[in-house]
């Protein structure tokens, strides 16, 4: 199971996030591509628990750390750097992802 809120602002929560990604035509991005309105997904091995969207383009001082919005828990909304969320000690990867027209 898996907390939905993705760009569409659609919140709820779903079995199946490849699903999505695949009909929705969500291609994988390198960070260093990375751009406002990309979602990021945090996986713990290869279960993602947790997603958010990205809000800022990464600064060549901060390339590896970009701002995002996300829901933590139940509680609300909140702007993050992409390593500083409660999720981030249990990820073992962060991919990002963006719909191509």
């Amino acid at each position: 199971m898996f907390w939905y809120g993705l760009a569409s602002r659609r919140c709820f929560i779903i079995d199946n996030i490849n699903k999505i990604l695949e009909d929705d035509d969500y291609k994988k991005v390198p960070l260093n591509k990375v751009l406002p309105g990309d979602i990021v997904l945090y996986f713990a091995n290869y279960d993602i628990i947790h997603c958010g969207i990205v809000i800022d383009t990464p600064s060549k001082e901060n390339l590896w750390n970009p701002l995002i919005i996300s829901k933590w828990h139940c509680f609300r909304e909140v702007i993050h750097n992409v390593n500083e969320c409660p999720y981030s000690p249990l990820t073992t990867e962060k991919k990002y992802y963006r719909i191509f027209e």
